[in-house]
């Protein structure tokens, strides 16, 4: 796996899915992490909704499985 968590979410923005959506969300957001491990992400996205955290989980399964 050679991109980062960050930039394949942003190659996803196109999707008309909950993980497009998700990428849609953060687009713009500066604080959005750029790198680093899911605990990294978990952290930016725990004070969010339970339907977003949930996006984050689906997106995080795919990045990591490559589906």
């Amino acid at each position: 796996m050679t991109d980062t968590f960050s930039t394949w979410l942003f190659d996803q923005l196109e999707r008309e899915d909950e993980v497009g959506e998700l990428a849609r969300s953060v687009e713009d957001d500066e604080q959005f992490p750029e790198h680093g491990n899911r605990a990294i992400f978990e952290g930016y996205f725990e004070t969010m909704d339970d339907a977003t955290q949930a996006r984050f989980a689906r997106a995080w399964e795919e990045f990591e499985t490559g589906n």
